[in-house]
């Protein structure tokens, strides 16, 4: 009896761990067979085709040649750049760099997952004891560059590259090899990055732009806004973008979506936006999943006459989880507006400001 029950059980652990292992594929085999669903504009104009994401025709004079540099995700943002000092820009991604004429691509940093493949049983338990019980899956679901950027960091004559992993291991700069093949010496410069939608631009005034970004400690709590400036004698400098905020949203909670720089109230300041975080609550405790609609705001920059720096917050509310937000006069009715899409789902937004903190 107990022998018979032992291979009941036996059975039943190694039929879960067999679904577990191959039914993700399976289960979405009849999604990837489906017709193309397409989306039109008031004109006919065909515009979103949801299997096809790689580009779609529309009406224009303008022409484009289509270059395919890779058939992997690697980043979700790429820049460009001179990376080998030949006159010529390359592209670069978090993990790759791909030299021109030719795209040629060389590492950076080998990726530790492939970010489109569907977990598995054994990519679980590959990733738990590679890194000895400390991280899970998720945690390695994308690669560790959600954005590049590119700063001759260290002042050697060559250009760096800037990467931001949003979900967890940080934010880093990698020191070029300087014409050596292999991976780039990697430096950590802050932890825990948030908000989804880090921009590069110069929030200070210095005339170079800055990597503007939100991190945190272990819990949304501690989030805060960052700008890290790569001064001209080398190195970055780390300065603090915070204020009274009655602990409502600073625009780096996890997982906020949506940051910008402007002057929104005119005073030839540049400020930060920053949209609403995409959590899995609503307002209320209820379950909301990728809830989308959610406060936002924006901070002031002061500079005293004393040359301190310091901000006000400001909420804006509802506000969208957006993607990187534009700041300019849409209506040019001479108050600055913002732009932006979502960071997930479909929609390009434009927020009136009518000043007086409304919107």
């Amino acid at each position: 009896m107990i022998s018979k029950l032992v291979k009941i059980i036996l059975g039943v652990v190694i039929l879960f761990l067999l679904v577990w292992q191959f039914a993700p594929s399976l289960i979405l085999a009849p999604y990837n067979a489906m017709s193309p669903v397409t989306t039109t504009s008031t004109n006919g104009l065909y515009i979103i085709n949801a299997n096809d994401n790689e580009y779609v025709e529309g009406k224009s004079d303008i022409k484009f040649r289509h270059v395919k540099l890779d058939g992997e995700y690697n980043s979700e943002g790429a820049s460009v750049a001179d990376i080998n000092n030949d006159g010529l820009n390359d592209v670069v991604t978090g993990h790759y760099w791909y030299e021109a004429p030719d795209w040629t691509r060389h590492v950076i940093r080998k990726p530790l997952k492939d970010a489109v493949s569907i977990p598995r049983l054994s990519d679980h338990i590959k990733i738990f004891f590679e890194s000895g019980g400390k991280q899970d899956i998720w945690s390695k679901a994308y690669p560790l560059a959600f954005f590049t950027f590119h700063e001759d960091v260290n002042k050697d004559g060559w250009i760096d590259v800037i990467a931001l992993d949003i979900t967890s291991a940080g934010f880093y700069w990698f020191e070029n090899p300087k014409g050596v093949d292999g991976e780039w010496p990697q430096h950590l410069i802050m932890n825990y990055t948030r908000n989804e939608s880090p921009v590069f631009m110069d929030i200070l005034g210095t005339g170079k732009p800055q990597v503007i970004t939100g991190a945190a400690e272990t819990d949304e709590a501690s989030g805060k806004l960052y700008a890290v400036e790569f001064p001209d004698e080398g190195g970055y400098v780390i300065h603090t973008i915070e204020a009274e905020n009655e602990g409502r949203n600073t625009g780096a909670t996890l997982p906020t979506h949506g940051l910008g720089v402007g002057d929104i109230n005119g005073d030839g300041l540049n400020d930060v936006v920053f949209g609403s975080g995409e959590g899995f609550f609503d307002k209320d405790g209820n379950p909301a999943p990728r809830q989308s609609f959610d406060e936002g705001g924006w901070y002031e920059q002061q500079i005293a006459a004393d040359g301190t720096r310091t901000w006000k917050w400001h909420i804006i509310d509802p506000a969208v989880s957006f993607s990187q937000m534009l700041v300019m006069d849409i209506n040019k009715d001479g108050r600055n507006d913002f732009m932006s899409g979502m960071g997930h789902g479909r929609g390009v937004f434009w927020f009136e400001q009518y000043g007086d903190k409304e919107w």
